[in-house]
């Protein structure tokens, strides 16, 4: 299973590594969510809305104090033949970010990753922190089968929308304003999207024929930039790479006027405090 982006300072972790883990104790208005509470948590919401995982991973960074997960799932009634549905998970216990669970896709043919915007929770580690999260995931999973819908509706209407050079060049300008880019990867990102990234350095820029790492992409199109970015992005930890996702995604919905799908908000006392 790919998509979990390991640094020198990331440790992958089996399952019964997690469940062994120690929670450290409660300091002031900070209680630590136990990570396998947020794992287990996520896996019995997905059972009752009818998902299977198929696959997970988990990793540990800075001496157990950060934890990120990446599912990935299947359901009878939801099956595409280009991309799946994965869940990532993150947690904190030194406060350097909230837990949060996202739910995103997964393209086979490249195993490329991306996340949905509309379709995050999170919640800093507080006393009702365990209380929430349950009423939070149960949201989360139960706007899933709309969010697929809805997926599916906006990779078609990305693939529909073909791309001039220079709409290409504007559309990657913009990203690098927002700061959905770093300036360090838009030749990267350019090289992987006119099919020039596997050809020999002094080929490039001429007039050689483009060598595409997957033919499903060789058509210029939006879906294929997208694309493009997130072949970049496989080197990214998985929170950047969720985080520069959503935010093109956004760009991208407007740019095609796609209407993202509208999560039902979970109960007020579950909101982040």
């Amino acid at each position: 299973m790919k998509g979990l982006c390991l640094d020198s300072k990331t440790q992958e972790r089996s399952l019964d590594y997690m469940c062994e883990l120690e929670t450290p104790a409660p300091s002031g208005r900070h209680h630590r969510i136990p990570y396998i509470s947020l794992i287990d948590g996520v896996k019995n919401e997905l059972t009752t809305g009818g998902w299977k995982v198929k696959s997970e991973r988990h990793a540990t960074a800075d001496d157990n104090s950060r934890y990120f997960g990446l599912m990935n799932l299947e359901h009878p009634e939801f099956k595409n033949p280009e991309y799946g549905t994965t869940v990532g998970l993150r947690n904190s216990w030194d406060k350097s970010f909230r837990g949060a669970v996202s739910i995103g896709n997964d393209v086979f043919v490249c195993a490329n990753q991306m996340f949905i915007a509309e379709m995050q929770i999170g919640r800093r580690n507080t006393i009702n922190a365990e209380r929430d999260i349950p009423k939070m995931l149960s949201t989360l999973v139960g706007n899933m089968s709309a969010s697929y819908i809805n997926q599916q509706e906006r990779v078609a209407s990305y693939k529909d929308c073909s791309l001039s050079r220079k709409q290409v060049h504007d559309i990657v300008c913009t990203a690098l304003r927002q700061k959905t880019l770093p300036s360090s990867k838009i030749v990267a990102v350019l090289n992987e999207f006119e099919g020039t990234a596997n050809l020999p350095d002094g080929k490039r820029g001429t007039t050689s024929r483009p060598i595409y790492r997957h033919d499903e992409f060789s058509d210029p199109t939006l879906w294929s930039l997208l694309n493009a970015v997130t072949e970049v992005g496989k080197a990214w930890p998985m929170s950047t790479l969720a985080t520069r996702t959503m935010r093109l995604q956004g760009q991208f919905d407007r740019l095609v006027k796609h209407t993202p799908v509208e999560m039902k908000e979970a109960d007020a006392e579950a909101v982040e405090v």
